[in-house]
């Protein structure tokens, strides 16, 4: 199992975050234009609210793994 995570490269994984973010950017996006939502400037500071809170959690999270892998 190590050698496989050993394996990914930090490219790879940036890569594959930054084509979830924009994936579910876009389905929410599309959503909203479906349900007759006009993307206001109001939707996107919601969007942008939510989308920087879940980088805090994610780096918060990130740096936790990184100090407890780290010790081992």
């Amino acid at each position: 199992m190590k050698n496989t995570v050993a394996n990914f490269s930090s490219r790879i994984v940036l890569a594959t975050l930054l084509f979830l973010a924009l994936l579910t950017s876009g389905a929410s996006l599309a959503i909203a234009i479906a349900r007759d939502v006009e993307p206001t400037p109001d939707w996107w500071v919601g969007w942008l609210q939510n989308f920087s809170t879940e980088m805090f959690g994610a780096v918060v999270t990130f740096i936790l793994l990184e100090v407890f892998v780290s010790r081992r």
